[in-house]
């Protein structure tokens, strides 16, 4: 249902990923780096920098050197990018009532189930 929805807006699941983490690191961070997105949104490097390629093509994103890093790139949302995710983010959280909704009082159990096996 994600991939469907995001397709209509011309955004792949990824591309989401990438700009929701930029997003989110912005908030607290002056200068994000593709490292720290790839950390955050558990997407190798290499594969953060392709998808950040066609973002910055289609103007959602810019890059330029880190103020201190000179090997690191700094990663910007552009007012495009805000605007995409303005539109995106509502349509991901539908989607995620519509598909966690159904488990109505489970909802904490099923939380706990997955904590479990998530540990190592």
């Amino acid at each position: 249902m994600i991939k469907k929805e995001l397709k209509k807006i011309n955004l792949t699941h990824p591309q989401f990923v990438v700009l929701a983490s930029l997003a989110y690191l912005s908030q607290n961070e002056n200068e994000v780096t593709q490292v720290m997105i790839s950390k955050l949104s558990e997407i190798d490097v290499m594969t953060v920098s392709q998808i950040l390629s066609l973002l910055e093509k289609h103007h959602f994103v810019e890059r330029k050197e880190h103020s201190r890093d000179t090997r690191a790139k700094v990663v910007m949302l552009k007012k495009k990018g805000e605007e995409i995710l303005k539109t995106a983010v509502p349509l991901i959280e539908k989607i995620d009532e519509l598909f966690f909704g159904k488990l109505n009082s489970h909802e904490e159990q099923f939380k706990h189930f997955l904590v479990q096996l998530n540990k190592e």
